[in-house]
């Protein structure tokens, strides 16, 4: 028996979450439902706090959460959930098939665990390998109230830069014309057109990922018009000058077209600019930057790559003519 705080249906969901935030929540519990109650389960000896006087507080033999009751093993590996999907980077593990057993017994959306073995083909997509579960690449997957479309074997997608998504979207102004050089499934397009009205030129060279891309664009309410294009974006950001913004999220090779991205940019126009780099690789850019007449607004690391290595945001402002 344990202690339950017995609360209104109607008021339940608001309170659950304070009494979350109050870390006071017993999470290998659920929450139960009982006419017109709801039972929420309580940390042993937990003092209740001023909200939750008034409410009835009882005893209760609770229904363990069997979702909880597998813990993550440590591992010196990573791994992505990607919607029902999990996706396994090897580091230095000794059994993956250990790991995804415990993925799938710990996380009860995920249907699929597959092992990444490294970026293949023309497209750059993801060599996988199933290791438990369904055979399916494809699932459904929200980011920032938005919903996409994934393949993760025919385009790649990381919901690593789901935040830097949302930063690009709330930076940009009403009425932008914008490049999404690398645009693949379309999640910074669609994040930005979600909340600005602008106009969106998103360019990639897999059909598989533009197919993907469109239908996106349809599930989701936008208010910015996006004009997906199939092809080789070095070639094609050719044919457009005086953009405001350009976006670069290519991190193995983005600085190979940088060029391109300067001549297309107007004066005091921006570059989203992702790369993967160390330290002193990270000096040499920025110096290249300002040779060039990009002046640096905003450096950040999205996220860790390697031991040396991290992949780099730059928000780079073209000040020469």
């Amino acid at each position: 028996m344990i202690d339950h705080l017995s609360v209104p249906r109607k008021e339940a969901q608001n309170m659950l979450k304070k009494l979350r935030d109050l870390d006071a929540v017993d999470c290998n519990y659920k929450v139960i439902a009982e006419g017109d109650s709801v039972l929420i389960p309580l940390k042993v000896q937990q003092e209740l706090p001023r909200i939750a006087m008034g409410y009835f507080r009882l005893k209760h033999d609770g229904r363990p959460d069997l979702r909880r009751s597998v813990k993550p093993v440590k591992f010196s590996g990573s791994y992505d959930v990607i919607g029902s999907i999990a996706i396994m980077k090897r580091g230095e593990m000794d059994d993956p098939e250990k790991l995804a057993r415990n993925i799938m017994e710990s996380r009860k959306n995920i249907r699929s665990v597959f092992l990444d073995k490294g970026v293949k083909g023309e497209f750059r997509t993801r060599d996988l390998e199933l290791i438990c579960g369904e055979n399916s690449t494809k699932t459904m997957y929200r980011e920032n109230g938005l919903r996409f479309a994934v393949d993760v074997g025919s385009a790649y997608f990381s919901p690593r830069l789901a935040t830097e998504r949302y930063i690009v979207a709330k930076g940009t102004e009403d009425g932008e014309r914008i490049i999404d050089m690398f645009a693949g499934i379309g999640p910074f397009s669609i994040t930005i057109a979600s909340m600005k009205k602008c106009e969106i030129y998103a360019f990639d060279s897999n059909p598989a990922a533009i197919n993907m891309m469109n239908e996106n664009i349809a599930m989701n309410r936008i208010y910015g018009q996006i004009f997906p294009q199939l092809g080789d974006s070095s070639h094609m950001i050719e044919n457009y000058r005086g953009m405001d913004r350009i976006i670069m999220n290519l991190p193995h090779s983005s600085f190979s077209f940088i060029e391109k991205a300067y001549a297309s940019l107007r004066r005091g126009g921006k570059i989203n600019y992702y790369e993967i780099l160390d330290d002193a690789g990270l000096e040499k850019r920025m110096e290249r930057f300002r040779d060039m007449g990009l002046e640096l607004r905003s450096k950040r690391i999205v996220h860790g790559y390697s031991k040396f290595l991290n992949v780099y945001s730059m928000e780079l402002v073209k000040t020469a003519v």
